[in-house]
């Protein structure tokens, strides 16, 4: 007689005399047959300790998880309860294997020391000044390279330059690797990778009216007026050309904040909108332009030049700025 079989006729025995076999399948059930039987001999032998249990899932969301006793597994953060070194670039709790806290790395970071990143700019810029007020927004150290847009017939024609930036205008920004010129796309990116505090609101419809803003300055106003339109004017038409444009371009954005402004360009939070609206007021001060009909633009201007970030980065404070310049 087999093992097996020995076993089957312990079981029928104790069947016929009333004794139930507990499963140890954990179900409560009995065994009461050979087939039975063989079946909870496999659930005792395969199966894995297994236990239900709500644990905190990544990013914050919590749930059920399935997690096996005594195997170590992933462990996950919340975003309340990760430290800065574990949340990603959006703030949110980030996952970290149990034991490899120092392994996480925040987006946009190499392992080792970073370089500081280094903007490529002109005091006088009013596109440079943008970038140099959400670096100091956003309390970003960084160098700075003066690029002189007049020295020398304009250093930004050098070979050395136009590697750097093919378009041969300031600002450029290296930054984590990358060389971004533009610079609304350079805030995009840093708005994207450093998000606090933040330049464009969570709210669509009011993250669409400060791009629309920052694009009637950026692309419909400062252009016209830029230096290199106004070498192609001739010298005796440089200030009323400027003057032209900016004015054609004040009256459509006066009557757009009048709808949009409450403190700032768009509500009581500084934005995009607003880092370029202060470097065009500027503009229009330098090319002599009656202010007086503009009175919410005169209004937000004034609030926004009380701010550290945007006394810090005015044009009198470079590292290229004129002695005579300097304030």
């Amino acid at each position: 007689m087999t093992d097996r079989e020995s076993r089957a006729g312990q079981a029928g025995r104790k069947r016929a005399q009333g004794t139930a076999i507990p499963s140890s399948a954990g179900t409560g059930s009995v065994a009461t047959g050979r087939g039975e039987l063989e079946e909870a001999v496999k659930i005792i032998l395969v199966q894995p300790r297994l236990s239900l249990r709500p644990e905190p899932t990544c990013r914050g969301l919590t749930g059920p998880q399935l997690t096996s006793r005594g195997v170590p597994g992933a462990k996950f953060t919340g975003v309340e309860e990760a430290s800065p070194e574990v949340r990603d670039a959006s703030g949110e709790g980030v996952c970290h294997a149990s034991g490899e806290r120092g392994a996480t790395q925040k987006y946009g970071e190499t392992r080792g020391a970073e370089p500081k990143p280094i903007l490529y700019s002109y005091f006088r810029s009013s596109c440079s000044w943008r970038v140099r007020i959400a670096l100091a927004l956003k309390s970003i150290d960084y160098e700075t390279v003066p690029v002189n847009l007049v020295k020398d017939g304009g250093q930004q024609f050098s070979e050395e330059f136009q590697a750097l930036n093919p378009m041969k205008q300031v600002p450029a920004l290296k930054i984590d690797g990358i060389t971004i010129g533009q610079s609304l796309a350079i805030i995009e990116y840093l708005e994207e990778t450093r998000p606090t505090p933040r330049l464009l609101p969570l709210d669509p419809k009011k993250r669409c009216l400060v791009r629309m803003i920052s694009d009637l300055i950026a692309s419909g106003i400062q252009p016209l007026q830029n230096l290199s339109v106004l070498q192609q004017m001739g010298q005796e038409n440089r200030l009323t050309w400027a003057q032209k444009v900016i004015n054609s371009g004040f009256n459509a954005l006066e009557q757009v904040l009048q709808n949009t402004a409450g403190k700032y360009c768009v509500g009581d939070e500084v934005s995009m909108a607003d880092l370029c609206l202060v470097p065009q007021v500027a503009n229009a001060e330098r090319y002599k332009v009656d202010l007086t009909p503009y009175p919410t633009i005169r209004h937000i201007n004034k609030s926004l030049l009380a701010l550290e970030a945007f006394q810090v980065s005015h044009p009198c404070r470079q590292p290229d700025t004129p002695p005579e310049l300097r304030a």
